[in-house]
């Protein structure tokens, strides 16, 4: 799940859509509901919805609903949603390093391509 929920608003997205299965809501809704920005809410649905646990209503102007593209995805959102009701604080620290974890990665790839030289010159 960790690759399809690495933001705080991606999470209260799908825990909102997995808790209203049967609703379909646009993010402006979604952001008066939770109490979030809706461009946040938008770019969080987008991701959700590419990585098959949302799905776009047809001509319905930015309606999405909760519907995974399989029954394993479905049991590791179940999983979550459990796990966050038990202990918010955990999943929000687990959150958190792994955000940390994939800034020290990108970080140190941006640090090792400083020294990477180009192709030498023809010539020259």
């Amino acid at each position: 799940m960790s690759q399809y929920v690495n933001t705080y608003e991606k999470l209260e997205a799908l825990l909102w859509f997995f808790n209203h299965r049967t609703q379909a809501i646009d993010a402006t809704r979604l952001a008066h509901e939770l109490g979030l920005q809706a461009s946040a809410l938008e770019d969080a649905m987008d991701g959700l919805a590419s990585a098959n646990l949302l799905t776009r209503i047809p001509d319905s102007r930015g309606l999405l609903k909760y519907e995974p593209a399989d029954a394993q995805l479905d049991a590791d959102v179940g999983l979550l949603a459990a796990f966050f009701e038990k202990d918010r604080f955990q999943v929000i620290r687990i959150m958190t390093e792994n955000s940390i974890r994939r800034l020290r990665a990108s970080t140190m790839k941006t640090f090792a391509n400083c020294f990477l030289l180009g192709k030498p010159k023809q010539g020259g």
